[in-house]
């Protein structure tokens, strides 16, 4: 057998060593204002935040602006990596985030420390549905913020056509979304924080948490939840009736200089309005006819 003596040599070309050069100069540049935290690189949610400076810029500026008032809390539910709460949670007292992927909440837990410096963060490993339990999670390869709860009862199952090798999957733990709301909205309510946001993105599990936060939100609370949802029978009247009087409906409406399923060519012409002073998206809050259907909702609670 032949040793191994010290006669290793590797030669890097002056092509590759400028072109990997360049490539680092471009990269600082694009990323000068990205937000500071750690990314999974060829996720489809990296590349606006690390270029950007943002995620999701219209709820980002939304937050922004409603927490001057609803500051107490900001309870995050599908935290995933952190990029609503971390960017958004230092103008709360507290944060509160829940997040059953343990891929995803390894880099939470970073990502926390990394941003929430000034205010007091509590991170839980688990998601909140029905029920106590451990449930398969899939989560596509390219897109870890589309982590579903792969059961009979996750109504945007019916939307979907799943490829397997397009999915990991894990076991995770949900827990009992009243359970969990009740205790925490009392422990906020003996320090005197009774004013918050709310952010829930649990793809297909949106309807049986706000059902909980109806029945387990105390009279003195006033709160704004922002939620996605994929499941095209939602029933926004049932979600609502649980909170009585205390409760309006909004969505986001968005307005783009180009027409709806517009192409490449169309949208880069359109984007010529810029000219006559018009923004290429206009994000408005509007209140919503109770049969509509959308994507993004908002509930405000009042106090009763």
């Amino acid at each position: 057998m032949k040793e191994i003596g010290m006669d290793f040599t590797y030669k890097i070309s002056v092509r590759k060593f400028l072109k990997d050069y360049i490539r680092f100069l471009i990269f600082r540049k694009i990323t000068k204002k990205g937000l500071d935290l750690f990314f999974r690189n060829k996720d489809i949610i990296t590349p606006y935040p690390a270029t950007s400076g943002q995620y999701d810029a219209h709820l980002n500026y939304f937050i922004t602006d409603y927490s001057k008032e609803y500051k107490d809390f900001l309870i995050d539910i599908g935290a995933n990596i952190g990029l609503i709460s971390c960017q958004n949670g230092e103008s709360f007292k507290e944060v509160h985030m829940f997040e059953p992927n343990p891929d995803c909440f390894k880099i939470l837990e970073v990502n926390s420390m990394i941003s929430l410096k000034n205010t007091d963060y509590f991170l839980n490993n688990f998601g909140l549905g029905k029920e106590d339990g451990t449930f398969e999670l899939s989560v596509p390869t390219e897109n870890w913020g589309g982590g579903f709860i792969n059961h009979d009862s996750n109504p945007i199952l019916n939307n979907l056509t799943l490829k397997e090798n397009s999915y990991s999957h894990k076991h995770v733990k949900l827990k009992n979304a009243q359970n969990e709301l009740e205790n925490l909205f009392n422990s906020l309510k003996e320090k005197k924080l009774m004013k918050g946001i709310i952010k829930i993105d649990t793809e297909g599990l949106e309807e049986a948490i706000i059902k909980a936060i109806a029945k387990k939100t105390p009279n003195n609370f006033k709160l704004i939840l922002i939620f996605e949802t994929w499941n095209k029978k939602i029933d926004i009247n049932s979600l609502i009736s649980d909170f009585g009087d205390r409760a309006e409906v909004f969505k986001f409406s968005e307005k783009t200089l180009w027409r709806k399923n517009a192409g490449k060519i169309s949208k880069l012409f359109s984007l010529l309005g810029f000219l006559f002073g018009k923004p290429a998206i206009t994000y408005k809050t509007e209140e919503i006819d109770k049969n509509e259907t959308t994507i993004d909702y908002i509930i405000t609670v009042s106090e009763k």
